[in-house]
């Protein structure tokens, strides 16, 4: 698995959260962006979830990284997917 700062890819973004709703139960979603980024611009986002106050954990296979971010003060938490494939750069 790697990246290349110089490269662009097309990122997949799968957020899967919990929260607390109004009247107190615990909910879970889930919500999917695709987007193109530079190689700079994809190890940043990595860079602010692994500086995240409420990082847990991480786990890198292929072409996907998973992070998870936990508050240990009210239970809720995300695991963030990102999947990533390089973008042809033919033709330009």
């Amino acid at each position: 698995m790697g990246f290349c700062a110089y490269c662009d890819y097309e990122v997949i973004v799968k957020n899967t959260y919990s929260y607390i709703n109004e009247e107190g139960d615990y909910r879970t979603e889930s919500e999917e962006n695709t987007q193109i980024m530079s190689g700079v611009a994809l190890s940043e986002f990595i860079v602010r979830l692994l500086n995240d106050r409420e990082f847990s954990s991480i786990v890198m296979q292929d072409k996907e990284i998973s992070i998870t971010l936990f508050d240990p003060v009210d239970g809720t938490g995300q695991k963030i997917s990102v999947n990533f494939t390089e973008v042809s750069t033919e033709g330009r």
